[in-house]
């Protein structure tokens, strides 16, 4: 049994998962928000290997059969503890990347909700919402060419141009 195999059977609850056992299993790259593996973590988990898997738009990594949320890991990754609420500030919750999340409570994280629409430009997951807001267009005018014309994102970001 590998040395990595046998932290991760150590963990047998939540609060077993400390900063330092965190970091022996995994490295989160602040820039992307994207955990990997540092060793073989099962027959499908390889070193190198993005950790996790997405679940209702959030990334989810299990360990020893407990699912901690990848966006809480970041705070126990960066910080050394793990928030009861962590708001993506840009709204979009596969995110993860450093200076997307804070720490929040209920109300706050609650009061940064919003639908968020995701689709690819360039290759890359885009928030429509920043996307438009980088690019100088309107959203809610791509939202109705959406949502009432049946346009897909791309279409409704290029129409009339």
């Amino acid at each position: 049994m590998s040395t990595l195999t046998s932290i991760i059977k150590s963990i047998r609850k939540r609060e077993d998962l400390t900063h330092d056992v965190l970091k022996s299993l995994l490295t989160y790259n602040p820039d992307t928000g994207i955990f990997t593996w540092n060793g073989d973590a099962n027959a499908r988990a390889m070193k190198g290997d993005e950790a996790g898997t997405k679940a209702k738009g959030y990334r989810y990594i299990t360990i020893n059969g407990i699912k901690f949320a990848a966006h809480r890991l970041a705070f126990l990754y960066m910080e050394g503890y793990m928030p009861d609420e962590v708001d993506h500030d840009d709204r979009c919750k596969w995110n993860n990347a450093w200076n997307n999340l804070k720490a929040s409570d209920r109300r706050s994280n609650n009061a940064n909700k919003e639908d968020s629409i995701v689709f690819i430009f360039n290759g890359m997951k885009q928030c429509l919402k920043h996307h438009c807001q980088d690019i100088g267009v309107n959203y809610n005018t791509v939202l109705y060419r959406i949502n009432a014309m049946g346009m897909s994102p791309q279409e409704a970001l290029s129409y009339g141009l």
